[in-house]
């Protein structure tokens, strides 16, 4: 739902605390959303701390689904997955991360993990409605959804 402007500077004039702004800020940002939805992911990939480079690989497929309305998580995604180029995490990576060898070397390959993602992504159509092409007549009662990354 987008919040009609009058409400929003409504809001704004009611001068926070220094305290209260950050959580306001997060509200503001739940209630003046164009999508009701957001499939937010947070890869982890290799790495290493010696600064060379080195190709980086997803070692960890987390996402979920956001319901911008509540602020709730109404469904999760998350595999493990094989490096291939460098199948041995460093120490560094180990610790970053918190991911250890033994639960990448039972992962599974990247693209079965991006079928299971799709198949995901599908049953989320299926159960909540949720689409992210712009709806029309025949996704009427859709909702629209967006993917986003976090860092």
């Amino acid at each position: 739902m987008v919040l009609p402007k009058i409400v929003l500077n409504e809001i704004n004039k009611a001068k926070p605390s220094e305290q209260q702004q950050p959580l306001l800020n997060l509200f503001l940002v739940f209630l003046d959303q164009t999508f009701p939805y957001l499939v937010v992911l947070d890869f982890e990939s290799t790495c290493w701390q010696d600064g060379k480079f080195r190709t980086q690989e997803i070692i960890e497929f987390p996402a979920v689904l956001l319901n911008t309305s509540t602020g709730k998580i109404e469904s999760e995604f998350q595999f493990y997955v094989q490096p291939q180029e460098s199948p041995n995490l460093s120490e560094f990576c180990k610790q970053l991360t918190g991911i250890t060898q033994d639960q990448v070397d039972n992962g599974i390959p990247l693209n079965l993990c991006v079928r299971k993602f799709v198949r995901w992504l599908d049953s989320l159509k299926e159960k909540k409605g949720v689409v992210f092409t712009q709806p029309s007549t025949e996704t009427e009662n859709c909702h629209l959804a967006t993917i986003v990354t976090w860092s």
